[in-house]
Formats: C-alpha cells, structure tokens, sequence
C-alpha cells in the first residue's frame, strides 16, 4: 500500500499512478476512511476486510471514483445517510449489523432507499443471493469469481458511464 501523506487543516494527497490524484478530504479518528479522486461520482464501500478494501478502493478510485470505506455494517449506514454516496457496495458479513440489516434500513430510509446496492460477499449460497436480491440489491457478487476491474463496470450499468481522469 503507497503511503500516504496527511495534513490536519486541509487536503493533502498521494499520486498513485499517473493521471490518478487521491485527496484525503479531512482527518477522521473512527474505522472510516474516504477517499476522493478527481471525478464526482461517490462510491461507499462497506467493507471489514482492510485488505480486500484497499484492493477494490484502488481499482475504482484509478477508473475516477470517489470512495468512502465504512468498515462495519454501522458505521457503513452512517455513511450512507452523512455522504450520500451514489452507489454502495455491501458486504453481508459485518461486525455491528450483517449486511441484509444493512440493506433493510437502507431501502426502509427515504434518505437512502434510491441508492443502488451491490452486494459483494464470500457467500454464494442460492438462499443468500435470493435474498439479498429481494431486498433490493441490484446484483450479487461472489468475491471469488469477481476481480476489481468488475466493480467499476458494476458501477457504470447501474449509474452510466464516466470518463476516466485525464492525465
């Protein structure tokens, strides 16, 4: 992982590669993290596993993504209603609330029920996808047969393209 450089009273940032400017908008003590590329589409990522979240953080803020990264199932639902991201990746397995909890208050929320949601999980199990996609989930992804250039086209189908940063 690049490191990152970080200035309490305004934005600082890393250049991960060429073309692609990471911001840490400000200084957070809780398990968030946000970051924010060049473009103004808003990704959150509910996420437990640092490590899988760094690697799907990278991939969509180097396709020109904004991404906040909420580490459990209750701080992902603060997120959701203090960032109003436009699109929520979900994990189902979450410290605080699972992922279906998670689900079930966001479309029970006027504030957040219009915000597409992937789930994106371990768990292939029918049962799990079948539920998950009637609680509104627009996809089901299984980790192991998704790799991160796939949640940038997850991203595009459910809210349209966007081009990439320029270099």
């Amino acid at each position: 992982m690049p490191s990152r450089a970080i200035e309490l009273r305004g934005l600082s940032g890393t250049v991960l590669e060429p073309g692609v400017h990471i911001r840490q908008r400000e200084w957070k003590t809780t398990a968030t993290e946000e970051y924010r590329a060049d473009e103004d589409v808003k990704v959150l990522l509910i996420e437990d596993d640092v490590a899988a979240a760094e690697m799907y953080r990278l991939r969509l803020v180097a396709d020109g993504y904004s991404v906040v990264i909420g580490h459990d199932g209750r701080e992902g639902l603060r997120l959701a209603t203090d960032e109003a991201p436009d699109f929520i990746y979900l994990d189902l397995r979450l410290p605080g609330l699972d992922g279906f909890e998670v689900l079930e208050r966001l479309r029970g929320d006027a504030a957040t029920r219009h915000i597409p949601v992937i789930i994106l999980t371990n768990y292939g199990e029918p049962e799990l996808r079948e539920r998950g996609l009637r609680l509104g989930a627009l996809e089901f992804l299984v980790k192991a047969d998704t790799n991160p250039a796939q949640l940038s086209e997850s991203v595009e189908r459910s809210i349209g393209p966007r081009a990439l940063p320029s270099t």
